[in-house]
């Protein structure tokens, strides 16, 4: 794509009505069928080392694009999608920053955790993992 067409393309994006996908009968990639507000198709063929890429970019896409909204989000119903969770752990960062690293499928997402949401995170653990006394029959 020339530079000239690639700068219209982002002026001028597609607005996405609904995306589908569906695992390559060989594995080696993801399609994604992207439909387009206009009724156009684009299937997007993503291997598996370029799917955690994708997925980290949208979501530091995500996150810059919710600061510059600077919007105060209002209540709405949260819609969550269990992911089947292949490994958890803590690392830390070059800089000495406290990192939750999650594993699902054949990528793996980092997320920088702030003290104060460590401190959260931590208690929320001990709670739901806490052993509920068996019933005494």
């Amino acid at each position: 794509m020339q530079h000239e067409e690639l700068a219209n393309s982002v002026d001028r994006p597609h607005a996405v009505s609904y995306v589908s996908g569906q695992v390559a009968a060989d594995g080696q990639c993801v399609v994604l069928r992207v439909e387009t507000a206009e009724d156009k198709l684009i299937d997007l063929a993503v291997t598996m080392p370029d799917l955690q890429y994708l997925t980290t970019l949208l979501l530091l896409l995500s996150d810059k694009a919710a600061k510059l909204a600077d919007a105060a989000p209002g209540p709405r119903q949260l819609q969550m999608i269990p992911v089947p969770l292949r490994s958890l752990s803590l690392a830390e960062s070059e800089d000495g920053e406290t990192l939750l690293v999650l594993e699902v499928g054949g990528s793996t997402l980092a997320v920088a955790l702030p003290p104060q949401v460590m401190s959260d995170v931590g208690r929320s653990l001990i709670i739901r993992g806490a052993v509920r006394p068996a019933a005494i029959s």
